[in-house]
């Protein structure tokens, strides 16, 4: 038994992601019988592209051909991060891959009680869907927080990470820009649920500011979790592309930003600066 665990422990996970023919075939079958008014929703662990675009299933497009002149919906998983790919303009289809409940993990809550952070800094949640007829809308609800909770700024002359208290190993881990103190005035908003058709607006003293869309690591899962040594080598801090970033004129302005989600709702915070990065800042 102890070798066998061992040996467990030692395995590589490989996964061949893919629809088998006889989903496809059956799927082809059971649309015949949907009008292609209908949207279809499939729902499946793995997901069908990667953050950034690309394809993850293995036959993507035999899948793709099957669903051709419907308007589809794919709600996934596995990854522990949260993205949206919208292809509907061009493919008539669009994934949602929903985070996790757990976070990163299943002992997220008990590395940093009152904190749970998917590996790109997502909170850790579920989405709701809401279903009329065949309008469907959809918001994402993070764990113990109110739903009008859509995202989480820093600011960056505060948001970095020095090393003191962190093992050696894990120093090389602390991306740019959180690897040092900055004085550029940057301000960064996360939008976990963010997808094209949102708008992120920022004004400082009524002046609107130019935001910026980046692909950048979360410094609060690091702080939280990889910091401390806790995290497995499958879930350490990863980046998310869902981060946006503004220059303020000054180191002590606030700045009100507005987010607007693709069916209209809007969520808004009065960001004071200067804003402290500590856990407890975030743990409220």
């Amino acid at each position: 038994m102890t070798e066998l665990r061992s040996l467990l422990q030692e395995a590589t996970r490989s996964y061949n992601t893919k629809v088998i023919s006889d989903q496809i075939q059956w799927l082809a079958k059971d649309l015949t019988y949907v009008s292609k008014s209908t949207p279809v929703v499939l729902i499946s662990h793995a997901p069908m592209y990667s953050a950034r675009g690309s394809s993850s299933l293995s036959n993507l497009s035999s899948l793709l051909d099957v669903l051709s002149g419907y308007k589809a919906y794919f709600i996934t998983g596995h990854t522990h991060e949260m993205y949206n790919v919208d292809k509907m303009s061009t493919g008539n289809h669009m994934e949602l891959n929903s985070g996790s409940v757990c976070a990163t993990w299943w002992w997220t809550g008990n590395d940093t009680s009152g904190l749970y952070l998917a590996r790109d800094g997502s909170n850790g949640g579920y989405r709701v869907f809401e279903v009329n007829g065949t309008d469907i809308k959809w918001y994402y609800k993070s764990t113990a927080k109110d739903k009008s909770v859509q995202f989480r700024t820093y600011d960056g002359n505060k948001a970095f990470v020095d090393g003191t208290g962190f093992p050696s190993t894990l120093i090389s881990s602390i991306s740019a820009p959180w690897n040092k103190q900055s004085t550029d005035n940057y301000v960064y908003i996360e939008v976990w649920d963010y997808d094209p058709m949102w708008k992120i607006e920022v004004t400082e003293n009524g002046k609107a500011l130019a935001t910026t869309q980046m692909t950048l690591k979360d410094p609060l899962h690091f702080l939280a979790y990889e910091g401390k040594g806790h995290s497995t080598s499958s879930f350490t801090t990863q980046t998310t592309p869902n981060m946006f970033r503004v220059q303020a004129s000054s180191a002590t302005s606030t700045l009100e930003i507005k987010v607007t989600d693709r069916f209209g709702r809007v969520y808004k915070e009065t960001m004071t600066r200067p804003r402290a990065f500590s856990l407890a800042e975030y743990n409220k």
